[in-house]
């Protein structure tokens, strides 16, 4: 059970460094959804493998989310003009981060 409390913090950590860098690299300012965004992007790619990997993995795991959940060209989730959820899209983003913690369980 501490691994797993490990790993899904450390995740949530790396997706939130992620958004909140290129959050701050792209648009010169610190969105507050934008951050907790990336916290749960972390969240939801770690979440169906924190059993199983590293905490090192996890970490690099909740990076990989953080960027997908920015990369706009794969993200129609976000609203035009804004990097925040809709209330639509939630199953999407579980879906799709939860394919990207998988698929870096199998390519890991």
């Amino acid at each position: 059970a501490g691994k797993v409390v490990i790993n899904i913090s450390v995740s949530a950590a790396g997706g939130c460094l992620t958004c909140s860098l290129l959050c701050g690299f792209l648009e010169h300012s610190l969105d507050v959804t934008v951050v907790l965004n990336g916290i749960l992007a972390g969240l939801v790619a770690v979440a169906g493998n924190c059993a199983v990997v590293l905490p090192w993995h996890a970490f690099c795991t909740g990076l990989t989310g953080g960027f997908f959940f920015l990369w706009r060209p794969l993200t129609p989730l976000v609203s035009p003009g804004r990097r925040s959820l809709r209330c639509d899209q939630c199953p999407w983003v579980h879906g799709y981060l939860g394919n990207v913690g998988g698929r870096g369980v199998l390519y890991g």
